[in-house]
């Protein structure tokens, strides 16, 4: 048994072509007693299918002693505890190593209490991005009027009111997304000291599907008041990118055209002594601009950070699949992972993106096994087999005297 476990359930993963190995799917596991299946998570991994399983007791209650095996019962998988409540629920994010363009099983171990917790972020997801993160929306509520901040900074975003409210939809990059009509729509995050970046160089990302029709200059950022602050933004052509650092502002022209109907990653990453560079799907586009005359200038103005338009001005049309902004300059290799990959949040984990693969239909659980292998706890020897082996050892013993009896026998012949 792996590690000394004395139980285990399997978990069948079900197909979704194109998933490939190395695909993050989540298990819910459950302390007491109950009926195995799924369950659609909340808060940062909200909308994500995790398979259930109910552990009957046999765990920890701190599910330190939980490993996941692949279905050769042989290979350790890499395993991320995201979260749990002592004697009640765990979440563990597990990297499957074979493909996920045919079923999966994944092997659930647990009940050595001698075992210590395994668990590793790095390991198990692409990459993870925890420096300098200052707002975090991925916009994936799908209902309501707040988008939530999981930078650990409380920058929550809210619908503007009446007319100025956008729409959920479930059409963006990577399901829920918020939908501007480029008229008025608006969210908005109160003015907070995380996202006043005083002397210090800054990164912002979108995911954004950005459609004809809204105003000039449309605005994916703007923290702006006065002809003071930055802002990030988009001509309604679609080819031309711009941003505003304080008193320095400049456009860029992509060379191409984003209003095709795709999801695209937006990117622009300030270097204060230097220059804003701008990244379309992980590749630079346009020139850069100027902005080493801001080096000494301080960021720290009281306005708002306006997201898809400013008081029923600059208004962007098309689909937004989430935000984040850095108080540092991003790499560019992280550049090329948050384009590739799904950055995912944790309500447990706040400040940190764990980059997963992503395909969509997300592979779903299709099978908990609720037979629970138990071993002797001398032998290590399963309880079914264990039988065998005594029933076996009485036979031996029963020829063993049968023997002994006719060698008597045969030495003896005259005694009764």
């Amino acid at each position: 048994m792996p590690e000394g476990c004395k139980f285990s359930q399997n978990a069948v993963i079900a197909a979704s072509a194109g998933a490939g190995a190395g695909y993050v799917h989540f298990f819910k596991l459950y302390y007491g007693k109950g009926l195995g299946g799924s369950e659609t998570l909340t808060g940062g991994h909200n909308g994500v299918v995790a398979s259930k399983i109910y552990l009957n007791e046999h765990a920890q209650t701190d599910f330190r002693d939980v490993r996941f095996y692949d279905n050769d019962g042989v290979t350790a998988l890499d395993q991320f505890r995201d979260s749990y409540t002592d004697g009640v629920s765990a979440l563990y994010a597990v990297e499957v190593q074979d493909s996920l363009d045919a079923n999966v099983t994944v092997g659930v171990w647990y009940g050595n209490n001698a075992l210590t917790l395994k668990s590793s972020a790095a390991d198990t997801f692409k990459r993870v991005i925890s420096s300098g993160v200052v707002l975090a929306l991925p916009m994936n509520e799908g209902a309501g009027l707040t988008c939530y901040d999981y930078s650990g900074n409380s920058n929550t975003g809210t619908f503007g009111s009446g007319a100025l409210v956008p729409s959920w939809v479930t059409t963006g990059k990577f399901g829920n997304a918020v939908s501007f009509d480029g008229v008025d729509d608006e969210i908005t995050v109160e003015d907070n000291a995380s996202l006043n970046f005083g002397v210090s160089d800054f990164s912002i990302w979108v995911y954004m599907k950005y459609l004809a029709g809204g105003d000039n200059w449309g605005l994916f950022v703007s923290k702006y008041n006065a002809d003071a602050g930055i802002w990030f933004t988009q001509d309604p052509t679609g080819q031309v990118l711009g941003v505003r650092v304080e008193s320095t502002y400049g456009r860029n022209a992509l060379g191409r055209d984003i209003v095709d109907d795709a999801q695209h990653s937006l990117c622009v990453i300030a270097d204060r002594s230097g220059v804003a560079t701008f990244y379309v799907d992980a590749a630079t586009s346009g020139s850069t601009l100027d902005i080493s005359g801001e080096v000494a200038t301080v960021l720290g103005n009281v306005a708002k950070w306006n997201i898809g338009g400013l008081a029923g001005a600059n208004c962007i049309k098309g689909v937004m699949s989430g935000q984040f902004a850095f108080s540092r300059l991003l790499t560019v290799d992280e550049i090329t992972d948050l384009h590739v990959y799904y950055p995912q949040c944790s309500s447990a984990n706040l400040g940190s993106l764990y980059l997963r693969s992503f395909v969509y239909p997300e592979p779903q659980p299709s099978n908990i096994t609720n037979e629970i292998h138990i071993p002797d706890t001398h032998t290590g020897v399963p309880v079914r087999d264990k039988r065998r082996l005594d029933q076996e050892a009485k036979r031996q013993k029963i020829l063993g005297l049968l023997q002994q009896y006719l060698e008597f026998k045969i030495n003896y012949p005259t005694l009764n």
